[in-house]
């Protein structure tokens, strides 16, 4: 039965290489599951061997466009995104949030390093509030040539962006900088963070407890719970069956469901804050991604 030698693929990172390969694992009958991505293509129609974890990238959007849309109403917004299955969902679920067009919208390719130009078409129509649709590098360099062009608007970022533990120390200028999240803050009380980073300690000693080593955390939960229910052989029908019967199953982005039905995913955001040297939640109510489908 697996000749190939593999019973599943577990938490494997990024919307270009899982949608190279999920369409033939699926049919090959291979659960791909957790993946560190949140596009769309993964989730609808549901695939019975596919168990994407992440909040849908339109609800990344939705999250921001909210949030904006909440507290910066008055505001210019321009939108700078990746041109490409992770930057366009988020692109469009902002917009379907803001209520509004955007005052300027400026894509992107992935293989691009030099964003001065982007930064002074921005600067120049005086826009007040910048949402990124970016992955942590390039969101990094247009945060960087702001600074660098004396512009300061108000910054909000998509979670890919703010994951990594030495942002405040490559960004000089990340402080008061918003990004929203699934996952409790980096070395917040929160007992998720707290139990992860416990576990960090004991099975990865030298490793820092950081939102990129969370995802896999995740992706691990999923899996192990998935496994726990079977009785007897271990088999992929009999693993994917286990995973169809959680229900809210908690993990340390929130609650998840599957059923054969739907796939659908972590279904809320949250909004944290650059403060000082560390992020803070802010006290918005999440956002229910699935709810608004």
């Amino acid at each position: 039965m697996y000749d190939n030698h593999v019973f599943a693929i577990v938490g494997s990172v990024g919307t270009p290489t899982n949608g190279s390969v999920y369409e033939s694992l699926n049919d090959s009958g291979v659960p791909l599951v957790a993946m560190a991505t949140g596009s769309p293509i993964f989730y609808h129609p549901t695939r019975k061997f596919i168990f994407p974890s992440w909040p849908l990238y339109s609800t990344d959007g939705k999250t921001l466009g909210a949030f904006v849309k909440r507290h910066f109403a008055k505001d210019s917004v321009g939108i700078i995104y990746q041109d490409d299955a992770f930057g366009k969902p988020i692109r469009d679920g902002i917009l379907s949030e803001l209520g509004r067009p955007a005052d300027m919208t400026i894509p992107y390719v992935p293989s691009q390093v030099d964003f001065s130009s982007d930064v002074i078409k921005l600067k120049s129509a005086n826009i007040k509030v910048v949402i990124f649709a970016a992955i942590a590098t390039p969101a990094a360099q247009i945060l960087n040539q702001m600074a660098n062009l004396d512009y300061h608007p108000t910054r909000v970022l998509t979670s890919s962006a703010c994951g990594y533990s030495g942002i405040f120390k490559s960004i000089a200028s990340i402080d008061g900088t918003y990004c929203s999240a699934f996952l409790p803050a980096p070395g917040s009380s929160d007992p998720r963070w707290v139990a992860f980073s416990k576990a960090m300690k004991q099975y990865a000693p030298g490793h820092a407890a950081e939102v990129y080593a969370a995802w896999g955390w995740l992706s691990g939960e999923v899996a192990v719970a998935g496994l726990r229910g079977i009785s007897g052989p271990i088999t992929r029908e009999k693993f994917v069956a286990q995973l169809d019967k959680l229900k809210n199953f908690q993990t340390i982005g929130g609650g998840l469901t599957y059923s054969a039905e739907a796939h659908d995913g972590i279904c809320c955001q949250i909004m944290w804050q650059a403060q000082g040297d560390h992020w803070t939640v802010l006290p918005d109510k999440p956002f229910d991604g699935l709810a608004s489908k």
